[in-house]
């Protein structure tokens, strides 16, 4: 994998008008892969913006990682929402959220330690394994170059 390039301003929108309940509105998709946090290292977010048509700026009727509605209104964009959050150095909290996800016995959830591993095809078993930090740690760098191949996808500089 290739050194990720601190990139301090990447952004692309994309923008359609739908209509619900015979109201017009707009969505627009706001994809970002750069250092805007300062934090010295690029990260991806994949933002929605829904407001009727015609409305100004604060009268935003939804906004957010709404992934339902990317994927309704955005089908193309629907493989790159599993990156959300993700950094040029892997997942936010890669390691402490899907351990925390998996092994937490009140509150265990294997489907969000998927989601944060962004793993969906993790057995039951490897994410309650008690080597589950070293699978985590192995696949890192085969998920972090397919990261890289689709911010590259989308025509940005990794």
């Amino acid at each position: 994998m290739t050194q990720s390039i601190l990139t301090k301003y990447q952004k692309k929108t994309v923008s359609k008008l739908f209509t619900e309940n015979k109201v017009q509105k707009r969505i627009t998709v706001e994809l970002r892969y750069d250092d805007e946090c300062n934090n010295g290292h690029n990260s991806f977010t994949l933002t929605t913006e829904i407001r009727q048509k015609d409305r100004r700026i604060r009268d935003c009727e939804a906004y957010g990682c709404i992934h339902d509605e990317i994927s309704k209104h955005f089908p193309e964009l629907q493989k790159y929402i599993k990156w959300h959050l993700c950094s040029s150095e892997g997942p936010l909290h890669y390691i402490a959220n899907t351990l925390w996800h998996a092994r937490d016995s009140e509150s265990r959830n294997l489907d969000a330690a998927r989601r944060c591993a962004i793993w969906p095809e993790a057995t039951d078993d490897e994410l309650t394994s008690q080597n589950l930090r070293e699978l985590l740690d192995a696949r890192l760098p085969k998920l972090l170059e397919e990261f890289q191949a689709d911010m590259q996808e989308l025509g940005f500089t990794f």
